[in-house]
């Protein structure tokens, strides 16, 4: 729908509401894609920051395969685009805290609400504690933490776990990890299986 002027210029004086949801997603599971869908539920825009580690501090399966930055991107693109997501948005970035720091001080206006989603697990709200001391006057600056989804059958849903069935991955261990939006698509668990299974 095109825009008359009048509500273009409304909208920019009330400014835009951007979710940021940095993280490590190696591999993604349905726990995070059920955080970046509640997030996303709460924005106009929703930037998803995948972090690139260094080689010393790559996240690797027992056998020693790792999960780049990039192929954990691939996975979350195939979730987002199958959906889909239109207001979501993946980058890879080897510095999410500096990214969203950065982001802050350098691309909002006054008038923006922005939230940053964090994990619901671990320290992630302690790591952005700083956060409002780069957030322009006129901004509005909040942390949200993301609400945790059940494994299936008593599995604990986690990134860790994960990684510990990839060496030996078939469809069937694959599926509790699968979001429920896609164990009944084949062709979208068949990339997800082709992308983890390929991982050297």
């Amino acid at each position: 729908m095109i825009k008359t002027f009048k509500q273009y210029f409304l909208k920019e004086q009330q400014g835009r509401k951007i979710g940021l949801f940095p993280g490590s997603f190696k591999p993604p599971h349905k726990g995070h894609f059920n955080n970046i869908k509640h997030f996303a539920d709460q924005v106009d825009e929703l930037y998803i920051i995948v972090s690139e580690p260094s080689e010393k501090s790559a996240r690797k399966t027992p056998a020693g395969k790792k999960i780049t930055g990039k192929k954990a991107a691939e996975i979350l693109d195939q979730y987002i685009t199958n959906l889909p997501l239109d207001n979501v948005q993946v980058i890879v970035n080897p510095q999410p805290v500096k990214y969203v720091l950065d982001f802050l001080s350098e691309q909002t206006r006054p008038g923006d609400d922005i939230l940053l989603g964090v994990g619901g697990v671990g320290d992630d709200a302690k790591r952005f504690s700083m956060a409002s001391k780069y957030t322009p006057e006129g901004v509005t600056f909040r942390i949200s933490e993301a609400p945790m989804t059940p494994g299936d059958e008593g599995l604990k849903l986690s990134a860790t776990n994960f990684r510990e069935i990839l060496d030996d991955l078939t469809i069937e261990k694959l599926m509790p990890y699968i979001p429920d939006d896609f164990k009944g698509n084949k062709h979208v668990v068949q990339k997800v299986f082709n992308i983890l299974k390929a991982l050297d």
